[in-house]
């Protein structure tokens, strides 16, 4: 018998002892309590759930004597029923166990208790009882019970009906509400969808409804604009009831029924509003229903008002009373870097080497401290930086910058250390190198740290020599991204289940373009991001309208669907809400992203009855590249609701043309892109200023209309010459009309200059060679001299450089930037040359382990023919996308046909039309084998297995994990529709 219970993961919480029970059949009904004869019964029809809830509640009001156990045995027996205590304790916890993978037959077990069974139940959740009891040879681990249904999305979703169908007729109204809180904050409110609203009690206790209020108000950005519209409804009910108004000339609507509103009261219609009491919030109110607005979205402070201020009244600030105000300064939200950059320099300005006290006061000015300045700092200092509250502000900084701070500590003694006081995104700028030189690394140091997928391979694989137990690698935060399709393979379908909480998370990491039919809602729960890999026949056809409806928020925020897939959408969106013309609100709201779907004649009608919403859309799609139609309506839209007021002092050539206004191009966003290139020019001094930064952000500007904007740069601010640091990082993609003469102009001593230059991507030779040159010269550095900081803040620039001048780089500065250097899209005898030196580093291309070609990324474009060939198929999933586009394509068709199908299905997609043309037809079979994802997986067609045997534990032993691709998504969509169906 084992002297100690022992703890298993999920629903294995009953541990018996592993002796045979001595039976004694003849006095079994006598002796035995009649709650313990009930469940003895209901273990012999297999209703193993309510089995446990009568025990619980059993213990709860009786002492557990040691013979008890067996006394149960004793009355199984005496119905014929043989149970030993080993197989009682397996049977129970292999029906349990399947609970957790089935919810939706847990649902209906839950609905099969007795009202003392579900009472039990629910106490359970709430954490009324202490966490593990111990009733002699039994251990039931309430606690883990606890903590494994509530990771289980479709378990939370079956709590979730449950609690509404039973619990507020069963337990205190306060109880059900906290139910509902812990299920409903694990679901990211996709749980509230339209109808829930009819389930929800109206005759609430004002406590339990002013809970149950707060819950939907924490709760009302995640919540469609439909649902938001049922919630309010319901609570406006609930209280029109609670306040006995009778008078329909008076209103039901008081200042503590606003409170209980919240945000939702944007729904009172304007009539209502009208008849609120004149001691109320009426201004403020008819504003908000008016415009639509959020009650968070107030004017601000004062101290935020000064994100207002142009370049020249921050200059004219004196650096004492920037130092005076850091304090409010540093807190402030909303300022753009090249303010930041001014706001830096006068508080720095007297301080000639940084100490951890001045820059600990910065806050998010921290991103204006130069990279020179970071590399100049004690390194206890900046370690000391490292620790405090305001390393949350290194993960603003530039790459260079960053990479400033590396720099420093990875060159003190302990460099260790140094490496786990990293936090963050920041940790993403680790090189492989320093990690590969430190051995004494350890997963728990990983929890919070974002990792790359190079760093992830070779910490997973390092990792995995030295623990035995998977759930402490797959537990350590993104180290997840090292897990390859052999781990998945490897795993029984109840073992990834075990594990899948661990995977939920990073589903991001899955390759498209796999899948399998998705039933009901419930699956959509499991599958995560992985919706956004959905083929476009199952959202077509494969999703049930409640499926559907739960699934609509988790592909609006999908980035990069296909185009089969969009289409596929907007089909079941026009079946869902009909045509444009007839859409409300709610459906504009809930649509959001999707609206890009539509043409600009169905948007026509948006425009005119919603045109708020449609910007409001519009806004939030900031740095994405829209269709021009849907630009075309947010311009129109914008312009049709605009007061024009023609300037009074047109410039030069501007008469009779309506300058865009700064509220014009704040609403406009990326639709700022169809103002004509003569009205950018006619901007007036003012608005330039106050929207440079905006209007530098626009992906979707032309050449034409960012020379105007360059012009009107120069009409600003002078010549080039005369342009500060914060000038041109507030031109952005503006920056990009500088012809090579302007940009020869440009001061360019400063790394950070030209790092906010090399932030853009589409130089010509000519300019980017210009600039590398205007910093050498500049800055007095020769090549030979740039540290590891120089080489990331010239990003592209490096492109511009001769095959001499990359041979003068240090391999011990070039060795630590390996990856982001990896990220250049540069010509192939640059990517060669860069190669030629990786070599240095990691040795010969046919010794590179998967997570050096990973690290590599375009760098390995630079492969020979004869070097492609010679690498082992199952390397080929480890190229990056990008390197398979930077192949030349009469390099990439001396690829085998084993090679090719071994890519993977991201780097296939990313085969190019000419590298397409050069291949054979062997070739090109194997390519779209690559695609569909093609492997021969045994368990694929087999059915789930039926044995009460689990190992849920059990992954590869650490020696089997050897990856061979990074597309996880077709084990992991395959499998689980077949254990949830």
């Amino acid at each position: 018998m084992s002297q100690e219970p022992r703890r298993c993961s999920l629903w294995l919480f009953l541990f018996l002892s592993h002796g045979v029970a001595s039976y004694r059949a003849s006095d079994s009904r006598q002796d035995l309590h009649p709650l313990l004869q009930k469940m003895a019964e209901e273990i012999i029809d297999g209703s193993y759930l309510n089995a446990l809830l009568d025990l619980i509640q059993f213990q709860s009001s009786h002492v557990w004597t040691a013979d008890l156990s067996h006394r149960v045995l004793a009355y199984l027996n005496s119905r014929h029923v043989a149970f030993t205590i080993p197989s009682l304790q397996a049977a129970m916890a292999n029906h349990l166990e399947q609970r957790l993978y089935q919810p939706q037959k847990l649902l209906e077990d839950l609905r099969a208790t007795d009202t003392q069974q579900f009472h039990t139940a629910m106490k359970c959740l709430l954490e009324d009882k202490k966490d593990r009891l111990e009733l002699g040879d039994i251990v039931i681990d309430l606690g883990e019970i606890r903590k494994q249904a509530l990771q289980s999305p479709g378990v939370n979703r079956s709590l979730f009906l449950i609690t509404l169908e039973r619990c507020f007729w069963v337990l205190n109204p306060l109880e059900c509400v906290e139910i509902l809180g812990r299920v409903l904050r694990g679901s990211s409110g996709r749980f509230l969808q339209p109808d829930i609203t009819e389930r929800l009690p109206r005759d609430l206790r004002e406590d339990a409804f002013k809970n149950l209020s707060v819950l939907f108000k924490d709760l009302y950005d995640q919540t469609s604009a439909h649902a938001q519209r049922a919630l309010y409804c319901w609570m406006t009910g609930v209280l029109k009831t609670s306040s006995n108004v009778t008078d329909d000339s008076v209103s039901w609507v008081s200042a503590e029924n606003l409170w209980i509103l919240g945000r939702y009261m944007v729904h009172l219609s304007f009539e209502e509003i009208m008849r609120i009491s004149p001691i109320e919030l009426k201004a403020e109110l008819l504003e908000i229903a008016t415009e639509n607005q959020t009650l968070n979205e107030t004017l601000g402070s004062l101290s935020d008002a000064v994100v207002g201020l142009t370049h020249r009244q921050l200059e004219s600030l004196s650096p004492e009373a920037v130092h005076g105000a850091i304090s409010t300064l540093s807190q402030v939200s909303g300022w753009a870097r090249s303010q930041i950059i001014i706001l830096s320099a006068k508080y720095l300005a007297h301080q000639k080497v940084l100490s951890f006290y001045n820059v600990s006061q910065m806050g998010v000015l921290l991103p204006g401290v130069g990279t020179q300045a970071f590399y100049a700092m004690d390194c206890r200092d900046l370690m000391q930086l490292l620790r405090s509250a305001t390393s949350l502000h290194v993960s603003d900084l530039l790459p260079a910058q960053q990479h400033g701070v590396l720099s420093k500590v990875m060159e003190a003694e302990d460099t260790a250390s140094g490496i786990v006081e990293i936090q963050g995104a920041f940790f993403k700028e680790v090189s492989l190198f320093d990690l590969w030189r430190e051995p004494g690394f350890n997963s728990t140091v990983l929890k919070e740290k974002e990792i790359r997928r190079s760093q992830a391979l070779f910490l997973f694989e390092l990792l995995s020599k030295t623990t035995r137990r998977p759930e402490e690698l797959l537990s350590a935060g993104q180290l997840l991204k090292g897990v390859t399709c052999p781990h998945i393979d490897a795993m029984s379908a109840d073992s990834f289940l075990v594990h899948f909480q661990y995977f939920e998370n990073n589903f991001s990491l899955l390759s498209p373009y796999q899948s399998h039919t998705i039933a009901d809602e419930y699956a959509v729960d499991i599958l995560g991001n992985v919706l956004c890999h959905l083929p476009a026949a199952v959202i077509r056809h494969g999703l049930s309208p409640r499926a559907w409806a739960t699934a609509l928020r988790g592909l609006r925020d999908c980035l990069d669907l296909s185009p089969q897939q969009k289409a596929a959408v907007r089909l079941r969106l026009l079946e869902q809400h009909g045509l444009p013309q007839n859409w409300t609100a709610e459906t504009v709201k809930d649509l959001g992203s999707f609206l890009v779907l539509f043409s600009g004649d169905e948007l026509s009608s948006v425009a005119t009855k919603f045109p708020d919403i449609l910007q409001q859309t519009a806004s939030e799609m900031a740095g994405t590249l829209p269709p021009k139609e849907f630009l075309q309506a947010v311009f129109e839209s914008v312009r049709n609701s605009s007061v024009e007021n023609p300037s009074s002092d047109p410039s030069p050539g501007c008469h009779g043309i309506v300058a865009p206004s700064f509220d014009d191009i704040v609403k406009l966003a990326e639709a700022n892109a169809c103002w004509a290139p003569e009205d950018l020019l006619c901007l007036e001094e003012d608005t330039f200023l106050r929207s440079v930064e905006l209007l530098g952000a626009v992906r979707s500007f032309s050449l034409a209309q960012l020379r105007k904007l360059k012009e009107k740069a120069v009409q600003v601010w002078d010549m080039p010459s005369y342009w500060r640091e914060y000038h041109i990082v507030s031109l952005g993609r503006i920056a990009l009309a500088l012809n090579e003469s302007e940009l020869e102009q440009l001061d360019l001593s400063s790394i950070d200059t030209v790092a906010s230059l090399s932030q853009q991507t589409e130089w010509t030779p000519g300019q980017a060679k210009s600039i590398l040159q205007g910093f050498l010269e500049d800055s007095g550095y020769r090549v030979q001299d740039l540290k590891s900081f120089h080489l990331v803040g010239l990003g592209a620039m490096l492109c511009a450089m001769n095959i001499t001048e990359i041979s003068l780089i240090k391999i011990l500065e070039f060795r630590v930037v390996v990856a982001r250097i990896g990220t250049l899209l540069c010509s192939p005898q640059v990517l060669a040359e860069f190669k030629r030196k990786a070599e240095v580093v990691f040795g010969e291309p046919t010794d590179w382990p998967r997570f050096v070609l990973q690290e590599l990324g375009t760098i390995a474009a630079g492969l020979t023919k004869e070097e492609l060939r010679m690498l082992d198929k199952d390397l080929m999933p480890y190229f990056q996308p990008s390197a398979i586009k930077c192949l030349p394509d009469e390099i990439f068709k001396e690829l085998s046909a084993e090679q090719i199908a071994s890519l993977g299905p991201e780097n296939a997609a990313a085969v190019t039309p000419a590298q397409r043309r050069q291949l054979s037809m062997v070739q090109l079979q194997s390519l779209q084998r690559a695609l569909d994802g093609a492997k021969t997986r045994s368990w694929l067609d087999a059915p789930p297995s039926a044995s009460p045997a689990r190992t849920p534990s059990s992954l590869s032993p650490p020696g089997a994990w050897v990856s061979r691709g990074l597309g996880l998504g077709y084990p992991l969509l395959v499998l689980m529709p077949k254990l949830l169906w």
